[in-house]
């Protein structure tokens, strides 16, 4: 029972680990794009 309880904490923070990454690199991305569109306004 441990065993199982230990494998779906690791699957949980695996994939919440791998969401928060995500939403990391697109949070740049769109941060990246922002700027741009304000120095090509410029």
């Amino acid at each position: 029972m441990g065993v199982s309880i230990g494998l779906i904490v690791g699957f949980f923070i695996g994939v919440v680990s791998s969401l928060f990454a995500i939403s990391l690199c697109v949070a740049s991305d769109e941060r990246e794009n922002f700027y741009t569109d304000t120095d090509d306004d410029k």
